[in-house]
């Protein structure tokens, strides 16, 4: 499974996060590109925190966004490249997806010295 782990052990509970399930479809054209361009478009976005993702051979993945805000999620929600790879998500990148908002209330932190 590859990932990607943006986290930083100061990140004070609460906030929120949005969690994103796809499975991926048969029409990848562009895919790759979009997913990059979505990553590096979001960490400019005022009240991200950082991400993981992670997705298996058989194309199911999972990525985690966290937010200061709901007006935030909602700023991205809204940003035109992004809605355009969400209709492109729609049109044939996926196969089906689902996207939850959570509260975290509780965190703890460990990475290995």
């Amino acid at each position: 499974m590859d990932s990607i782990i943006q986290q930083h052990p100061d990140w004070k509970p609460p906030y929120l996060a949005t969690i994103f399930t796809t499975q991926l479809g048969k029409d990848l054209e562009g895919y790759e590109e979009a997913s990059d361009l979505m990553a590096e478009l979001v960490e400019k976005y005022d009240g991200f925190m950082g991400m993981h993702s992670a997705r298996d051979e058989e194309g199911y993945g999972i990525t985690v966004c966290y937010w200061k805000s709901e007006d935030s999620i909602k700023a991205w929600r809204e940003d035109l490249e992004h809605q355009v790879a969400q209709s492109k998500g729609k049109g044939g990148w996926y196969s089906k997806y689902t996207i939850q908002i959570a509260e975290v209330k509780r965190s703890t932190f460990f990475e290995e010295p």
